[in-house]
């Protein structure tokens, strides 16, 4: 008895989703064509956030089905011809753009899958751009040492300068020291030349 009861409700059930898929169908058509009004403009009507749109003829409330046909429109979409979209994009709409694919293919790729030929084409792209970036970074640390190189040559055209500098100074300090010996020589007698010069006053002295 179970079984039949439950066999009963199912056919019930059954019946009772079709009508009212029928009536919901019915209720759909009667809205054809839709006019479907969209707006971000937001109204607080008895504590409740209203869509809407003004016009200079009045308002239109977005989701009031007696103002717009979007919620019909979007229950025919979605809740009711959603599968029908699937089964129409997967059998038509993808197959003609495989079709489309294949037909930019070359001759000689015809024997593969266009999705392989994809595949291998991206990834052809993928190894070329490694390569770029390889090459980019190479070119990175060969600009990184040729500013080091260029960082030591100026150190040490530095070190050069300041050497020659200091040279010009020490030549300058060697000139004036020996200069100024020269001249204390030639002020100040030596002692044996005062013992010669004494003994030509005494020999004149004896002569005498």
């Amino acid at each position: 008895m179970s079984q039949i009861w439950l066999a009963g409700n199912r056919r019930l059930g059954i019946n009772f989703c079709n009508k009212f898929l029928k009536v919901a169908s019915e209720k759909l058509r009667s809205c054809l064509p839709f006019a479907v009004v969209g707006s971000n403009l937001l109204k607080e009507e008895g504590g409740k956030k209203i869509r809407y749109r003004e016009y200079p003829w009045g308002v239109v409330e977005v989701e009031n089905m007696a103002h717009n046909d979007f919620i019909p429109l979007r229950d025919m979409v979605v809740r009711t011809n959603l599968i029908d979209m699937i089964d129409v994009t997967r059998s038509v709409h993808y197959e003609n753009f495989r079709l489309r694919q294949m037909d930019k293919l070359p001759k000689h790729a015809l024997d593969k899958d266009p999705f392989t030929q994809m595949e291998e084409d991206r990834r052809k792209k993928e190894n070329e751009l490694a390569e770029k970036k390889k090459s980019f970074e190479k070119l990175d640390i060969r600009e990184r040492d040729l500013k080091q190189e260029i960082d030591l040559r100026k150190a040490e055209l530095e070190r050069l300068k300041q050497e020659i500098e200091d040279l010009r100074r020490g030549s300058i300090g060697d000139s004036k020291t020996s200069l100024s010996m020269t001249n204390e020589n030639s002020g100040k007698s030596s002692p044996t030349d005062k013992i010669k010069k004494k003994s030509g006053t005494l020999g004149l002295f004896n002569r005498n």
